[in-house]
């Protein structure tokens, strides 16, 4: 099962990302899946390899996941809520 395993700021860029694991021993494709934050900004997914991280930035500024709370809602390509996370004050 694929699932959140950190949201983080790259000091470099200012970009928000959130880093993905696939804890199974199969690749698991991702086709159609998204991401929302608390504000809907929205992310689209791929693919991601057994046993794999993957990081998936924004692109955007820093503000997209902000410092003080927010939340991170993952939908499978059928629009069903597979993972929620959410941190901080909100």
């Amino acid at each position: 099962m694929c699932f959140l395993n950190d949201i983080a700021i790259d000091t470099k860029t200012g970009y928000v990302f959130f880093i993905l694991e696939n804890k199974c021993d199969f690749d698991c494709s991702l086709d159609g899946w998204f991401v929302k934050d608390a504000g809907r900004n929205t992310f689209y997914l791929s693919a991601i390899g057994a046993g794999e991280k993957e990081k998936v930035f924004s692109k955007a500024n820093k503000s997209v996941w902000n410092d003080v709370g927010d939340q991170f809602f993952m939908f499978d390509k059928s629009g069903l809520l597979v993972e929620y996370y959410e941190y901080g004050e909100n």
